[in-house]
Order: structure tokens, then sequence, then C-alpha cells
């Protein structure tokens, strides 16, 4: 009897707001499932119900972290009624048309899989126009997506190389992107990301759908750092504004410049990440988003919090 085979989930897409639903799309083989867990005001500790709270929680701390973890949860919450289902349906070889839709609820006391009949729209967005038909196009059928790093995110795997996959579909979407398109491709720095090209959707040309850049593998956040020793701190200083000024010597801002835009490669040197522009709080100044006074704002900070981990 074929068993599934786990490795053939793909994230599509995920949709949570703050004190809203849990929404997720994914695609197992040919099955596309739309997940869903909503409030049950009848019963406060449902556990769709503790499930969102905690997803809430992280949201109003703004903490990147603490939601993927909260989602994290909403979506363990859904797999195992995802797994018997798609069991079923390879066992008997039906393959729907359209997604299946299943949502965890609690009914008598116990989380039970009904269906719903929410609609989510895949993609999110539309792709963009390709204002930039001199860089390297690679088109979307030439690529494997190995796995979701965050949500539209993707290590992928491109002509035998691995590669990250960054979508129009993040953050702050068409602006973003473009705005990274006008930066990337014409930084050549050891401490800046390296571009690749842009995504173009299959049969469709002159669009975008996301642009492809190095992928660093067995790299952590800076933010994630427990200890820095003096060295490093010295060392990662340096980089940090090396690459900075780089950027400024072309006429480029980096944007939004924090502990979470730096990656630390393996092999121990940082890394400059993240060019959608932008500013976060207690980093950047709201008034000084995507300018050169909020990249060396944002820089000291970076320092200051470097000299922080250091002195534990």
């Amino acid at each position: 009897m074929e068993s599934p085979d786990p490795s053939l989930i793909r994230p599509l897409q995920s949709i949570y707001r703050s004190h809203g639903h849990y929404e997720h799309l994914l695609a197992w083989g040919n099955v596309q499932y739309h997940l869903l867990l909503q409030f049950k005001k009848t019963n406060p500790y449902a556990a769709e119900n503790v499930a969102l709270k905690s997803l809430w929680a992280a949201q109003s701390a703004d903490d990147d972290h603490a939601i993927e973890d909260a989602a994290v949860q909403c979506y363990n919450l859904l797999f195992p009624f995802v797994e018997t289902d798609y069991t079923q349906r390879l066992q008997s070889h039906a393959s729907p048309k359209e997604s299946v839709k299943l949502q965890a609820a609690t009914r008598n006391g116990v989380l039970q899989a009904i269906p719903h009949n929410r609609h989510i729209k895949y993609p999110p967005s539309d792709p963009i126009d390709n204002d930039f038909p001199d860089l390297p196009i690679i088109s979307a059928s030439e690529i494997e997506i190995l796995s979701e790093i965050v949500r539209h995110i993707s290590k992928i795997k491109f002509r035998n190389s691995i590669y990250c996959l960054k979508s129009v579909h993040r953050g702050a979407g068409e602006q973003g992107l473009k705005r990274e398109l006008s930066i990337l491709p014409y930084c050549s720095h050891t401490n800046i990301v390296r571009f690749i090209g842009v995504v173009e959707p299959a049969g469709q040309k002159q669009k975008v759908d996301g642009i492809i850049i190095e992928y660093i593998w067995n790299a952590k956040l800076l933010r994630d750092a427990d200890f820095i020793t003096s060295v490093q701190c010295k060392e990662w200083t340096a980089q940090i504004r090396s690459a900075i000024d780089n950027l400024h010597g072309e006429g480029f801002v980096w944007g939004d410049a924090k502990a979470d835009n730096v990656l630390i490669r393996e092999d121990g040197k940082v890394l400059l990440i993240d060019f959608g522009g932008g500013f976060t709080p207690g980093w950047v100044e709201q008034q000084n988003s995507d300018t050169v006074r909020g990249d060396w704002q944002g820089f000291e900070r970076i320092v200051e919090f470097m000299k922080t981990k250091a002195l534990r």
C-alpha cells in the first residue's frame, strides 16, 4: 500500500492578521489544501483558540520569531487532518481539481475536521511589470522549489545549484521588490547578498514574480546570536560599515537597517540582506526611513546590540 510522502508538501501561502483567522494553503503532491483555524466564541479554551491567541500575542509584540513559532503551532493542529485526508485520497486515487477546504474546530470537546467555504487568492498578488529588461531572466518553469525558509522566501534548485527565491508577494510587495531590483544587481561587495536574476512566471512574458539571490548555507541572523566575542564585534562592525559605505558610494541606501537584516555566514563573516526599504521602530526612526542618515542610525544601534551581546 502506497504511503504519503511528506517531502512532496509545498507551502504556498499563509494568511494571519491580528485577531483574525489563521489560513494556510499548501500542495501535497497533486492535491491542494486550504486550511483554516477560526476563533470559537462559545468555548474560550478550545484548542484552536489557544493557538490563535498565541499567534495574536506574537503579532502584538511584533516578534517575527514568535510569530513563526505560533504559526507552526496553528499548522500542527491542522496537519493530522491533512495527513488523514491525503492518505485516503492516495489510496483511492482521487485527485480533486479544486482545493480541499479543511477547518479544525472543537466539537463536543474534541478537535475535528470540518469543511469551510472561505476563499483564498493564490498567488496573493499579481506579478509585476518587468521594468528591468537588462537583468538576467529565469523562467519559473526552470526552478524547483525545495522548501520554504520563511513566508514567501524559499530554498530552490536552479541548474543543479541551490539559491534563494524571494517572492513579490512578501512584505512590501511590488514597491519593495522594485527597490531591491534597483539596488542589488548593481552591488558587488563581499558583505552584501549576491543577486542572481529575476523570475518570470511561466507563460507571462515581461512580468516578474520574484528575485533569486544567493543561498547562504547554515546562516543565522545576527539577532539570534547568543554571544558575540569582542573580536567578532570589531570584525562585524568593520564589515557592516564597509558594506554601507559601498552602498552609499554607489548612490544607494540599505533601508531597513537592523540586526534581523544581517546574516552570519558559515565562515563567520556577516552579510547585509533585505533591500526592500522601510524602517523598524527601535532601529531606525520613521523620519529617517530610506535615507543615508537612517542607515547610519541603524548601524549605530546594530553595533550597540552587538556590544550588549559581547558583555554577557
